[in-house]
């Protein structure tokens, strides 16, 4: 039987997550470079992604402008490679053992997302989302929020350690000023909460970040429980799909985890069901194309915050100017 090898994409991001100034808007530290895997040296500075998605948008990959193709017919090398060095393009998804998030159930007192929810929208209905989306507290950041991925198998296959301030914003700066964005892979907490107590990791961690991150939608769990002609509506953070819910329970809330994250394999898992999109604004356009590719799903785009939101703005921004139950009730 012939030997079955995997095979990796020779052009991907620099897995240094060095970054670098965006050749289009010239912000630095913004900037992600592709790499050459088979050469381990940096593509030109212009192949590459710019993280400012609403502001500025840049992206250019070497598959699609032809620089990949210009390699493999000068003899250079084909445009993939077979190598133990390089990353599988399809990744296995990872699993984080439940009893994390189980611990993680509690000390709401310290969570700061928890009490922006509770000043919005009342305890009553703040321990009911606590415990529809399984909302964790963490002590990586005094004060931090842990949103669970879970599939629809109560599996929890990531999460994401985020801080925020009292007005429920992600907090960028640290208590010294400096410039600092308060967002983290929840398994890189645990991994540093064992190496500064026990100075190892487990070896589920090191499994794990070999794994798929954000495989499909923040809320997938909800499937499980809720009927399967109630629709979908999709936001990009799980902040905002939490929110939503209590403003517009006759949905459920998704959340995709950035503007660029929405594509046919995330929403893979909801084939069948009807699907409204409610970018952020800005991101509108970039959804709608997106949209238009997924044929084989029942979507639709909401242009909403794109007619009334201020720039940037999210769904959340467009709520909390409201008063939840009214807004509830106009909806039955």
């Amino acid at each position: 039987m012939p030997s079955s090898k995997k095979k990796a994409y020779r052009y991907k991001f620099d897995p240094s997550k060095n970054k670098y100034r965006c050749p289009a808007c010239g912000v630095l530290k913004k900037f992600s470079r592709y790499m050459d895997f088979y050469k381990e040296t940096l593509l030109p500075e212009k192949y590459g992604k710019c993280d400012r998605e609403n502001n500025c948008g840049y992206s250019l990959n070497p598959y699609t402008d032809g620089y990949a193709r210009s390699q493999k017919d000068s003899g250079k090398e084909s445009e993939s490679v077979s190598n133990d060095r390089i990353i599988a393009s399809t990744k296995k998804i990872g699993t984080i053992p439940f009893k994390y998030l189980e611990d993680s159930l509690g000390d709401y007192d310290n969570n700061q997302f928890v009490q922006f929810l509770n000043n919005l929208l009342g305890e009553e209905k703040t321990k009911e989302l606590v415990e529809r989306f399984f909302i964790g507290t963490s002590n990586y950041w005094d004060g931090s929020t842990i949103f669970w991925l879970i599939d629809e198998e109560l599996k929890v296959r990531g999460g994401q350690v985020i801080l925020y301030d009292e007005n429920g914003k992600t907090c960028k700066k640290d208590s010294d000023g400096r410039i600092r964005r308060h967002n983290l892979g929840v398994h890189y907490t645990i991994a540093d909460y064992y190496m500064s107590i026990h100075s190892y990791i487990p070896q589920w961690i090191t499994d794990y970040k070999e794994c798929e991150k954000f495989p499909f939608p923040f809320g997938l769990h909800q499937l499980k429980s809720e009927p399967k002609v109630k629709p979908l509506a999709i936001v990009e953070s799980a902040k905002t799909a939490i929110i939503a819910t209590a403003y517009c329970p006759q949905y459920i809330w998704l959340a995709i985890g950035s503007l660029s994250y929405l594509n046919g394999k995330r929403l893979s898992y909801l084939i069948g069901r009807n699907i409204t999109l409610f970018p952020d604004n800005g991101g509108y356009f970039r959804w709608s194309e997106t949209a238009e590719k997924l044929s084989h799903l029942n979507i639709v785009v909401s242009d909403l915050l794109e007619r009334k939101g201020e720039e940037g703005s999210d769904l959340a921004d467009y709520f909390i100017h409201y008063d939840w139950r009214e807004v509830n009730n106009s909806n039955e």
